[in-house]
């Protein structure tokens, strides 16, 4: 600061105090008397200005120094944070100065590491290794280094690496060394792991038998293994650096120079098959990218796969033999997995419960059959995936129909012996059967008018829960219509049960439909539940219930009105809730007008009557009738084909007026088959059966029908028996009607008899 106060500017004063000063000078230098006054003002100006000259130099030394200062700090900074440590040792080794770096590596505080030797801390296997870096770091003055481990404070060690230079004197001598401290453990560590993996891969590569290469984009072998060598019948060695084309066949070298060309210029992974000299390879060939994202290698694996080809080729085959088994088969096959979930059925499952099998796959024994069902089905199958084989019978529901399946279920055990699954070999009931098929199918798709009109109505009375009573001859399929119903209505969860009142004997019947007490006759030694009770929750069917007797007609009707009745013996009353259907192929009218039937049962059980059609109303359903009856016999039969026959010889059968309906046409089926010696089917009649002449025809009064529309009924029945007994010939049924062959046409297209033929 008194330096710089010598440099200010001069003050105002300064004038007389010069002038003071150069009087004084005067009297002591008279030769001062000659400079003039101008001179002296010059004087003093050159003097300021030489003054602002010093003073600002001044400021730019102090500038100077204050940056110095901070360049100082800053450095002073970043050495003491670097993350390498840096230390100057003598020539003895002692450390002289030292960063913050190297005290947190060796775990002890700047101020104790200060005049001591870094030796200290050199593990005690690296000494000699640190000496002689110190030996030639101050003997050679050049740069050095070596790898040591160091210990610190705490005990532990770290991988080294000392890099160290010398600073010298005036006169070229060495008088101290600087040198830098890395931590390379974990680089130390990274490279034994790459070493070691390296080896892994070596061992890899040479163990498997996939032949593997490297290649460069020119073609030449980068890297190969073992199996790659072989195949080329070469040392590894000798193949190493070589274009791979030298070893190649010509054929095949445009091949794979093609394909490598494809790979570089695609820089996406090629995968091919090949044959040579009868050996089937798989090729995969991937593109190696460098940083530009260019293709720098290409990696190629090799594999022998004929005997694969040839394992898969004889899967194949094997496939294709249980697949015919597995198509072929009549019995219903189940395969399941783990899960208890369908993988595989075939196409008598999906026959049987009319769903395609690609639906089935998937679903589980609840989604096929019900909670309640279907859980049952689970659990016997967990007995299978135990390893325990479970052959049982069970009622299950099929398109709402109970159907009786004998089932045997095995374990499916893969190669390695474990249970992956579940195979189930399925038979089932063929009446059950039968029933679905015949009414199975929508009221649409029958051929015939009368049934579809019949199962239309049926499917009407199915959603409700009155009583049906069914009319029709002996053998038109009541029984059945009457199943259908119940699968369809809302007791379908319960059970159906078929009384013939035909058949019971009239000193039992009332004992069989309502029950009877212990004691209530000799030989009742217990109680006894009738059909009706049995029926609890379901549908029971009085099939020919006409046949019943007027005492237990009035019993039934007091059952109809009440929902309950007395067994016999009983005293207290017991509630049913059940549906009751009934049959007959009696005239109940006339029954009733003859005595032989209550009129107030008749009109109780008149709620909804429905007509089931005789097979001669419905003649055109008679393929279909007979190809699920001959399946259903074949079935019983365990015919291992079904037998063939010709369209020709199905249209025959429609001149017959079936006065047994469908009864008649399964039995003459199931004697044709009796009889059938392999070649084609051809159904043998009963010698009565002769007449080809119908009997009449039944013409229903109905509300809102016209006398035209039933002449019209009769003329269109007259001209199809016309033409049926003239076997197609339009003259000949003209002249059996006795009217003209142009009047025949105007009847045949005016009541559309050519387009129902056609049909």
């Amino acid at each position: 600061m008194e330096a710089n106060s010598a440099h200010r500017p001069p003050q105002p004063d300064l004038r007389k105090r010069a002038e003071t000063a150069l009087s004084k000078q005067h009297r002591e230098d008279p030769d001062l008397l000659d400079l003039s006054h101008e001179d002296l003002r010059r004087l003093v100006h050159e003097l300021r200005v030489h003054q602002i000259e010093l003073d600002m130099q001044n400021e730019e030394l102090r500038c100077v120094q204050v940056k110095l200062e901070e360049s100082k700090d800053c450095y002073s900074e970043l050495y003491d944070l670097a993350p390498v440590g840096y230390l100057t040792l003598d020539p003895k080794g002692h450390i002289q100065q030292m960063n913050f770096t190297v005290s947190r590596l060796l775990g002890q505080e700047r101020e104790s590491l200060v005049g001591r030797g870094l030796s200290a801390f050199v593990s005690d296997d690296d000494q000699n290794a640190y000496y002689q870096f110190l030996k030639r770091l101050f003997s050679s003055g050049t740069r050095q280094g070596v790898n040591i481990q160091m210990r610190r404070k705490d005990g532990g060690s770290f991988h080294a690496l000392l890099e160290g230079t010398t600073t010298k004197d005036l006169e070229g001598a060495s008088t101290a060394c600087r040198v830098a401290i890395s931590d390379i453990t974990s680089l130390k560590q990274a490279l034994q792991d790459l070493h070691e993996s390296k080896n892994t891969l070596e061992a890899i590569l040479n163990v498997t038998t996939e032949s593997i290469l490297l290649l460069d984009p020119h073609g030449r072998i980068h890297i190969l293994n073992k199996a790659a060598a072989d195949l080329f019948g070469n040392d590894p060695a000798d193949l190493m650096g070589k274009p791979l084309y030298d070893f190649l066949e010509p054929e095949m070298r445009l091949k794979a120079s093609r394909r490598l060309a494809e790979v570089t210029a695609a820089c996406k992974p090629v995968r091919f098959e090949d044959e040579d000299s009868g050996q089937h390879f798989q090729y995969n060939l991937y593109p190696v990218t460098g940083e530009r994202g260019t293709v720098e290698r290409i990696a190629i694996f090799a594999r022998n796969i004929t005997r694969e080809k040839m394992a898969l080729k004889s899967l194949r085959e094997s496939e294709e033999r249980f697949r015919a088994v597995f198509d072929g088969a009549t019995e219903c096959i189940f395969v399941m997995d783990r899960s208890l979930r369908y993988t595989h059925v075939n196409p008598a499952v999906s026959m049987l419960f009319g769903i395609p099998a690609s639906r089935i796959v998937g679903m589980s024994p609840e989604d096929m059959y019900g909670e309640e069902i279907g859980k049952q089905v689970s659990d016997i199958s967990v007995r299978v995936l135990a390893g325990e084989s479970v052959e049982h019978e069970q009622i299950r529901p099929v398109s709402g129909i109970p159907v009786d399946f004998r089932d045997i279920r095995v374990p499916l055990r893969d190669s390695d012996n474990q249970i992956v699954g579940i195979c189930c070999l399925s038979r089932c009931s063929p009446q059950s059967v039968t029933t679905i098929k015949m009414f199975g199918m929508d009221h649409q798709e029958w051929p015939s008018a009368a049934m579809r009109n019949c199962l239309k109505l049926a499917r009407s009375a199915a959603r409700s829960k009155g009583i049906v009573l069914l009319l029709g001859e002996s053998g038109s399929g009541k029984d059945f219509l009457a199943r259908w119903i119940h699968d369809h209505s809302p007791f379908a969860s319960g059970p159906f049960l078929s009384v013939n009142c035909a058949a019971l004997p009239r000193e039992l019947a009332e004992s069989e439909l309502f029950g009877h007490e212990r004691g209530a006759f000799t030989g009742a030694t217990l109680r006894k539940k009738g059909q009706l009770e049995l029926a609890e929750g379901g549908t029971i069917l009085l099939n020919e219930i006409g046949e019943l007797d007027l005492a237990l007609q009035a019993k039934l009707l007091a059952f109809l009105d009440t929902s309950s009745f007395l067994r016999v013996g009983g005293v207290t009353a017991v509630r049913v809730n059940a549906r009751l259907l009934a049959a007959t192929h009696r005239d109940l009218k006339r029954e009733v007008s003859e005595n032989r039937f209550l009129d107030p049962l008749f009109y109780r059980l008149s709620v909804f009557p429905l007509e089931v059609p005789p097979l001669r109303e419905r003649l055109e359903d008679i393929p279909i009738l007979v190809k699920e009856i001959l399946s259903k016999i074949a079935f019983e039969m365990q015919l291992k084909d079904l037998p063939i026959i010709d369209d020709d010889h199905l249209r025959s059968l429609s001149q017959y007026n079936w006065p047994g309906n469908v009864r008649e046409l399964r039995n003459v089926i199931e004697r044709s088959l009796m009889l059938w010696h392999g070649d084609r089917l051809r159904l043998v009649m009963d010698k009565t059966a002769r007449t080809f002449v119908h009997s009449g025809i039944r013409i229903r009064y109905s509300e809102g029908r016209t006398l035209r529309e039933a002449h019209q009924e009769v003329t269109k029945y007259l001209c199809r028996e016309a033409l049926r007994e003239s076997k197609g010939s339009k003259r000949e049924a003209a002249a059996l009607l006795g009217i003209s062959r142009d009047a025949f046409y105007r009847y045949i297209k005016k009541l559309d008899i050519e387009s129902e033929k056609k049909t």
